[in-house]
């Protein structure tokens, strides 16, 4: 397709990778201190784009990662996994305590118990999707059924995994589920297709469309000619002064008595 070209770039950089896992390393030290604004975890997610929730990066809120290393389980290990674990998720709900959060459940269990990864989603395109907490679950059951049937459900990965295994629901039983708002739920092949959506150059480089290209050039256009028009009237101008200045000595020199020879 002419100017524009197949999604390559994962949901997140090296630059992105690198920064998160060397924060992770640090905030598992003693006496590490929170960043108000926390390291990016991802650039973007491409699940949370196809269900609607904005193209926004996902930055971590650092104060509970360090409340979480007694309370939790999560080793630095686990949680350098979490930005990978939000990408290929097993499932995604919406949180049945508190409106406007996601939590997605890894695909791998830690500890033979599930990984719940708790999302704020943002409220705006300038606004960053916050990843508040992840843990296991061992300590809680997961209640996987009773989620379904409120219909909190939005997304799952039928492909076989351990947390699908541990949550007893069937492939049957998940391609029934309803939404209680209605809207869609979204599986695996929909998240392929969404990823090869063709995405224009001219969004990701900045580089101008062919209408704004002739936009351009119609703009340049007309601002040149502004400026031939301006150097053209101030000629006529000079032209005009210059040719009132000579009729004026002439008729100075019509009007003035000759000498007597």
């Amino acid at each position: 397709m002419a100017g524009c070209f197949r999604r390559r770039w994962g949901s997140r950089s090296y630059n992105t990778k690198t920064e998160y896992e060397n924060r992770i390393d640090e905030l598992f030290k003693p006496g590490a201190k929170a960043n108000v604004k926390g390291v990016r975890v991802l650039d973007r997610s491409d699940v949370l784009g196809m269900m609607g929730f904005g193209k926004n990066p996902v930055t971590l809120v650092e104060n509970k990662v360090i409340k979480n290393i007694t309370a939790h389980g999560l080793t630095a290990s686990d949680m350098k996994k979490v930005p990978q674990w939000i990408v290929d998720t097993a499932f995604d709900f919406d949180s049945d305590t508190e409106p406007g959060r996601a939590v997605f459940i890894a695909k791998e269990l830690v500890r033979n118990s599930p990984v719940a990864i708790i999302i704020d989603l943002a409220n705006s395109k300038a606004d960053a999707h916050l990843l508040i907490n992840a843990y296991d679950r061992s300590q809680s059951h997961t209640p996987f059924n009773r989620w379904v049937r409120d219909g909190l459900l939005r997304y799952y990965d039928k492909n076989k995994s351990a947390s699908l295994d541990r949550s007893g629901l069937s492939s049957t039983g998940l391609s029934q589920a309803k939404r209680s708002d209605g809207s869609k739920i979204y599986r695996d092949s929909d998240l392929v297709k969404y990823k090869k959506l063709p995405v224009k150059l001219s969004s990701i480089l900045s580089v101008p469309s062919l209408n704004q290209q002739r936009r351009l050039r119609h703009t340049s256009y007309l601002s040149s000619r502004s400026l031939n028009l301006e150097r053209y009237s101030l000629f006529s101008l000079t032209r005009i002064l210059r040719l009132i200045s000579e009729y004026g000595m002439t008729q100075t020199s019509v009007n003035s008595p000759k000498k007597a020879r």
